[in-house]
C-alpha cells in the first residue's frame, strides 16, 4: 500500500508540477534519457559550451575520462577530441532553445585544465587540480569542491560557491553572491549587490562591492588586504593578532571599530594597534578598508 501511494504522487507531480520536464524524459535520477556515453584517454584539456544544460565534472576518477550526456532524446551534444583536447558543445537549435534542458556529467582525472561556458545551466566541478580554470556562467549557479588551481570565475546573476581551495582566485559578478570557505591563495573578489562570505580563507585580500554586504571570518591575511563597498556592511575577523596589521580605514557616514576602538561617522582612520611597540617590533600588513555609507567592524 505505502509503495502504491508513493507510485501515485509521484505520478501527480510529474504531471502536475513537471509536465515540460517529464515530457522529455527529464528525470532527478539520471537527468532525462542518456543520450551520449563515450570513455577517452589521455585528455588534459576539457572545454565545454553548456548553454542550458547543467554540467558536472567529478575528479579523482581514474586516468579515463568518462562522459555521459542526459537530456531530450533529439538534442544530443557533440563530443570533438582533438588530440589531447575534448570539446562538448550543443547544436545551435539547442541553444537557441532557452527551455531546453540537460546533464552532462563527467567522471575523469583529477588533474585537467577545464574551461566551461553555461547560459542558464549550473556547473559543478569536484576534485580537480589543474594549472588553471576558467569558468562563465549567465544566470546558473557555480559550485566547486575540493579544488587546487589558479581560478577566473564569472556569472552575470548566478551564484558563487567554494569549498576547500587552493590557488589564486578572479572571481566577479553582478548581481549573485559569493561564498567561500577553506581557501588558501590570493583573491579578487567583485559583485555589484550581492553578498561576499568568506570563512577560512589565508592569503592576499581585495574584495569590492557595490550594495553587498561583506562579511569575513577567520581571515590569516598574507602582503595587503582591501575590502570596499559603497552602501553594504563590512565585518572582518582575523585569525591573528591585529598587531599584525596597519590600518588605514574610511567611512562617510558609517561608524569604524577596530578591536575595541570605536570612531564615529565620517571618520578617516590610520592606526596601528599597539602603537606603542616600535615599528621593527612588527612586521605589519597594510589593510585598507572603505564604506561610504555602512558600518565597519574589524576584530
Amino acid at each position: 500500500m505505502a509503495m502504491a501511494k508513493r507510485s501515485l504522487l509521484v505520478g501527480f507531480l510529474c504531471l502536475a508540477v513537471l509536465p515540460a520536464l517529464c515530457a522529455g524524459g527529464w528525470n532527478e535520477l539520471g537527468g532525462g534519457a542518456l543520450l551520449a556515453a563515450t570513455d577517452e584517454w589521455g585528455v588534459e584539456q576539457l572545454v565545454v559550451e553548456a548553454d542550458s544544460f547543467d554540467f558536472e565534472y567529478r575528479g579523482g576518477r581514474g586516468p579515463t575520462m568518462r562522459i555521459e550526456a542526459y537530456g531530450p532524446a533529439d538534442d544530443r551534444p557533440q563530443i570533438v577530441r582533438d588530440g589531447a583536447l575534448v570539446r562538448i558543445s550543443l547544436a545551435e537549435r539547442v541553444r537557441i532553445a532557452a527551455a531546453v534542458r540537460g546533464r552532462i556529467v563527467v567522471y575523469g582525472p583529477a588533474m585537467v585544465d577545464i574551461e566551461v561556458h553555461s547560459g542558464a545551466g549550473a556547473i559543478l566541478l569536484e576534485s580537480v587540480v589543474a594549472p588553471r580554470m576558467a569558468l562563465r556562467s549567465s544566470t546558473g549557479n557555480i559550485s566547486l569542491e575540493s579544488v587546487e588551481a589558479d581560478i577566473e570565475l564569472q556569472t552575470d546573476a548566478g551564484n558563487i560557491t567554494m569549498v576547500d581551495s587552493a590557488g589564486s582566485k578572479r572571481i566577479v559578478t553582478d548581481s549573485g553572491d559569493i561564498s567561500i570557505s577553506t581557501s588558501s591563495g590570493d583573491m579578487f573578489l567583485r559583485s555589484t549587490i550581492g553578498r561576499v562570505n568568506l570563512w577560512d580563507v589565508t592569503g592576499a585580500l581585495d574584495v569590492e562591492t557595490v550594495s553587498g554586504p561583506i562579511d569575513v571570518v577567520g581571515l590569516s591575511l598574507r602582503e595587503h588586504g582591501r575590502v570596499v563597498s559603497e552602501s553594504g556592511r563590512i565585518e572582518v575577523i582575523f585569525a591573528h593578532d591585529l598587531d599584525q596589521l596597519s590600518f588605514d580605514v574610511s567611512s562617510d557616514s558609517g561608524t569604524i571599530q577596530i578591536g575595541e576602538e570605536v570612531w564615529g561617522a565620517g571618520q578617516s582612520v590610520k592606526y596601528r594597534p599597539g602603537d606603542d611597540l616600535p615599528d621593527s617590533a612588527v612586521k605589519r600588513i597594510p589593510f585598507i578598508g572603505m564604506s561610504d555609507s555602512s558600518n565597519q567592524l574589524y576584530r
